[in-house]
């Protein structure tokens, strides 16, 4: 069954079908990811943006796109840290 959406890649991260989301391009928003990354950080994952590694902002005073792609998984952040060259 196909899955689409940040929702439906985060559940299959969570049920441990695939190690990571990777969405290297513009198209989703805060409101796609918000709920996803609050699920993964509770089991010890998380979401951040694809260019840089950053986590996202959520406040009102946010645009709402992920400009620059996202990136999730659970587990060791350093390991996806070195694997895109992100700062420290």
């Amino acid at each position: 069954v196909p899955l689409g959406g940040a929702g439906g890649e985060v559940v299959r991260i969570l049920d441990r079908e695939v190690d990571a989301w990777v969405y290297a391009a513009s198209g989703t928003k805060r409101w796609d990811t918000c709920a996803a990354e609050a699920l993964l950080l509770s089991s010890g994952g998380f979401i951040v943006s694809h260019s840089s590694g950053t986590t996202y902002d959520y406040t009102s005073s946010c645009l709402p796109r992920n400009a620059d792609g996202v990136v999730a998984a659970l587990g060791d952040f350093d390991i996806y840290q070195k694997a895109f060259q992100w700062e420290s």
